[in-house]
């Protein structure tokens, strides 16, 4: 599991714009990677499965039914809501069941073998990604290690994630981020091949080259294959009901670089995942696209990796396995980095480096601020407007509706990466700046449309 330098922070909500989103989360993460499977398997099951003793919190919970106990073995596979409410480590996630069996792609490699191609069902293969939470818990028993990330055989650098495979070689995205720019620094080539020796197809992609953005991205990405989507023109759904992998064009990651990116990609689709039911705003939904983010930042043209910041580098250039906070370790991160700490480059002493991201997560609170500042007086206009105290000529209503909706999809983005700004800071001014200009734009010019 690792050690902290320093204990956990408390956990403040925000509700600024009053529409009951989470806004800002102050928190150092207790637990890591060789815990996630049994983490997931205690919050996200209603208080079904429990750690035998309490204390065993503060431990690595692996193997997970070494740590674990079902409590209620009379509900079988399914996993039923009770009076026991689900914790977690991280208040904004877990709230719920576990819903979908797939989400344990991304927290162990014992079922690894066990899936057919995009989870498919298949009379050979043991499991599909639609099959009952609990049948698939019971097959797994550690979190995810070396083989999601290196081949076992070549120890090439690698990727096993299915939807994020289709996203890098399916003639479908070929007019998206990554398959634009393959090549290019911090795109590297894949090469797909077909794993179909038990008798069900499968694929894995050898990178040409290690680039743990895409390694750690497997599971670190916005997972459009897990979101339900409508048409605009009828608002019925635009893929079957109980399909496994939401078929074809939703599949894996658009690879959009920014919140405005993906809302205008998703939306000149004619598609939405929702609506908001205070201001009837159709929504576009989000995800963690800690990923894409970094791949289209500064950082990751640069060539810069999860891991150079998350694992560090020690003295002999190898880098730890253990992921952080780069906080705890700037003197192996940003001032032993090739850009920041190069002689030749900005050659930043730790502190200039700690000062430098405490700037850049300042700069971004103040944009935060403002963007719920004036998400808020959209909010509240749109809300009159659905109620029928005030009238909009149309043209108008409808660009403080998307204004409103490309809003939502903003901090959304950008509160699912914890890096406040860090990430992309220049990415996130841009896009930020845009969406309050939007904002402040169709609202004033709405209020100038009453009837």
């Amino acid at each position: 599991m690792g050690t902290q330098k320093h204990a956990a922070r408390l956990c403040s909500f925000r509700d600024i714009a009053g529409d009951n989103s989470f806004r800002d989360i102050q928190f150092r993460l207790p637990r890591f990677h060789s815990s996630i499977v049994t983490d997931l398997a205690n919050i996200r099951s209603d208080g079904r499965y429990q750690y035998k003793k309490y204390t065993d919190l503060s431990k690595p919970g692996a193997p997970m039914w070494e740590a674990l106990t079902d409590t209620r073995p009379n509900e079988g596979d399914k996993i039923l809501p009770s009076k026991t409410l689900s914790l977690t480590w991280r208040p904004q996630k877990g709230r719920e069941i576990m819903g979908r069996s797939d989400c344990l792609k991304c927290k162990t490699s014992d079922s690894i073998m066990d899936y057919a191609y995009l989870g498919a069902r298949n009379p050979k293969a043991p499991l599909a990604f639609d099959d009952p939470d609990h049948k698939v818990l019971k097959t797994v028993n550690n979190s995810f290690n070396c083989i999601t990330c290196h081949d076992p055989h070549s120890a090439e650098p690698r990727i096993v994630f299915d939807h994020l495979i289709e996203a890098m070689s399916h003639p479908d995205y070929k007019d998206y981020n990554y398959q634009k720019n393959v090549g290019k620094t911090g795109y590297p080539k894949i090469e797909v091949i077909n794993m179909g020796v038990r008798g069900y197809p499968r694929k894995i992609a050898i990178l040409e080259k290690a680039n743990s953005n895409y390694m750690c991205g497997q599971c670190h990405e916005g997972h459009n294959r897990s979101e339900t989507f409508y048409r605009d023109s009828d608002g019925q759904l635009a893929h079957p009901k109980d399909a496994i992998d939401r078929t074809g064009w939703s599949v894996g990651t658009f690879f959009a670089a920014n919140p405005i990116e993906r809302w205008n990609l998703v939306s000149g689709l004619g598609l939405n995942n929702g609506t908001d039911k205070a201001t009837g705003v159709k929504t576009v939904s989000t995800d963690h696209y800690h990923m894409e983010t970094v791949v289209a930042s500064k950082h990751g043209q640069a060539g810069v990796g999860c891991t150079d910041c998350h694992f560090a580098k020690k003295a002999n250039g190898t880098l730890e396995h253990q992921p952080s906070l780069p906080s705890l370790k700037y003197k192996n991160t940003c001032a032993r980095s090739d850009c920041h700490g190069n002689p030749n480059g900005d050659n930043w002493s730790e502190g200039q480096a700690a000062y430098m991201v405490a700037t850049i997560q300042q700069r971004y609170r103040i944009h935060k601020e403002r963007l719920e500042r004036y998400g808020s007086a959209a909010r509240n206009l749109l809300i009159k407007a659905k109620n029928g105290d005030v009238k909009i000529n149309q043209p108008e209503y409808q660009k403080l509706q998307d204004a409103y909706s490309l809003y939502l999809h903003t901090v959304g983005w950008y509160f699912s990466d914890y890096s406040k700004g860090v990430h992309d800071p220049s990415g996130f001014e841009n896009t930020s700046s845009q969406v309050i200009k939007n904002l402040r734009t169709a609202t004033a010019a709405a209020q100038n449309a009453l009837k």
